[in-house]
């Protein structure tokens, strides 16, 4: 994470952060995510300003992340976007990607940046990821934390590559990558709603301290103890 301060856009990849041996993988996702270092002190014992960065972690793996958490928690669902459905077509596929990817290192990134200082800089990108933003929201469906999904990852996807293709003349395919980001919410969306499986958590907690407590929420009751059944409204 030390090593991330002061990055303000560079992609960074972290190959096979699911062999982490940490129990706490929940805990090293947030730490990552959080978009600072840890604050320090300095030689003269003054709390050291905690510099930021913005980038996103790219990583890869046989293992799901979340999968590896302890605990389930609508946070890491809005801050870990876990694809896995094949991003190439074929090994004739990888391999272009993999030779131009070599061939062009590090010469994307100037040219971007010249094009948006020429376009105003970072009112350009604002307006553009303002733009995106509120254009997506009515193209995805009403799933848990889409606003949060949208914001995190769709909108900056869509405003990137609108600027890349205006930059680098790469013709991205919008439809396509817009498409792609439906299908992902769409197949994903439901599981970012943890607030159900907490709640059963809760009360199964209660059920195996004490018997015949009763739980109401509303007109709706609930109720736990020997022969007692819960109701089948969603809490």
């Amino acid at each position: 994470i030390n090593s991330l301060v002061g990055n303000r856009g560079v992609a960074t990849i972290l190959n096979e952060l699911g062999k982490n041996i940490s129990k706490h993988m929940d805990r090293l996702l947030f730490d990552a995510t959080e978009g600072s270092d840890r604050q320090r002190s300095t030689p003269t014992l003054q709390t050291r300003v905690s510099q930021g960065y913005a980038t996103t972690i790219l990583s890869t793996g046989e293992c799901s992340l979340l999968g590896m958490c302890q605990n389930r928690l609508e946070g890491l669902a809005v801050r870990v976007m876990e694809i896995t459905s094949p991003l190439t077509k074929d090994a004739a596929h990888a391999n272009r990607v993999k030779r131009i990817s070599s061939e062009h290192y590090g010469f994307a990134a100037p040219l971007l940046a010249e094009h948006i200082i020429e376009n105003g800089g970072e009112a350009y990108v604002r307006d553009r990821y303002d733009f995106w933003r509120m254009y997506l929201r009515p193209k995805f469906n009403d799933t848990p934390c889409v606003e949060r999904f949208i914001e995190k990852f769709a909108a900056l996807f869509m405003a990137t590559a609108e600027m890349a293709t205006e930059a680098l003349g790469i013709g991205f395919d919008m439809n396509s990558l817009l498409k792609f980001l439906q299908d992902y919410d769409a197949q994903n969306g439901m599981s970012r709603n943890t607030s159900l499986a907490s709640y059963d958590l809760l009360l199964e907690h209660f059920k195996r301290k004490e018997n015949n407590n009763f739980f109401i929420r509303e007109d709706k009751s609930f109720v736990y103890g020997i022969g007692a059944t819960r109701t089948t409204d969603t809490p």
